[in-house]
């Protein structure tokens, strides 16, 4: 078991997708839909099994090259995708939305609340970030929040959690950082910060102290 001495951080940083919430489902039902718009049939299961852990640029380059009559740019492809899911997202039923909420998270987000600066630092983009926190009901709650910026490079940059804890007027030595991606994980190491990893939705990395869910802190 990760034993964790809060005490010792000012600062809690979490990612979003994969961390705080398993966003795989209505990532790939956003993705169903743009297809199914295009006239083109997929699964579930289908897109699970080829897209699940790629990024937007590579399920793109898949895509269009798979289906010739789709070829979609970048641009398109992220803002017709990004509506689709905020849309999935907010005609959720609450119990629906539950499920995909990692484990423990919401009661550990209120012990940590009182005595910490809490952030969220997500590679996603703005009004998606902003839509699943407010769907969340936590955004009003955070002191800070990160998204994709195309003038600053991405996890697994450092720069994003850098630049929040600069905002935190905080420094890494006393920030905690909950990541679960192999490029979170690694932006969350270079910073210089302190990490463990959220293995509910994502395979173990050895080489972080990891735990399955929030239900142990």
């Amino acid at each position: 078991m990760t034993t964790i001495n809060f005490q010792a951080y000012s600062s809690i940083l979490f990612d979003l997708d994969g961390t705080i919430l398993n966003s795989e489902p209505l990532h790939m039902k956003s993705l169903q839909l743009l297809l199914k718009n295009a006239k083109i049939a997929c699964s579930m299961r289908e897109l699970s099994s080829r897209y699940h852990g790629l990024d937007d640029t590579a399920v793109l380059e898949d895509l269009n090259k798979r289906y010739p009559s789709l070829m979609m740019n970048q641009e398109t492809f992220v803002n017709i995708k990004n509506t689709l899911y905020i849309n999935e997202l907010e005609s959720m039923e609450d119990i629906e939305l539950e499920h995909l909420i990692t484990p423990g998270f919401r009661s550990f987000f209120k012990k940590i609340i009182p005595n910490h600066k809490v952030g969220v630092v997500s590679a996603s983009e703005k009004d998606v970030v902003y839509a699943t926190l407010n769907r969340l009901n936590i955004c009003n709650e955070l002191s800070v929040v990160e998204f994709r910026k195309n003038e600053v490079s991405s996890k697994p940059s450092p720069l994003p959690y850098l630049n929040t804890i600069k905002h935190l007027q905080d420094r890494p030595p006393t920030t905690l950082i909950f990541e679960d991606s192999k490029a979170g994980l690694q932006a969350a190491h270079s910073s210089g910060s302190s990490v463990v990893q959220i293995s509910c939705f994502t395979a173990v990395d050895q080489e972080t102290p990891h735990i399955t869910d929030f239900k142990s802190l």
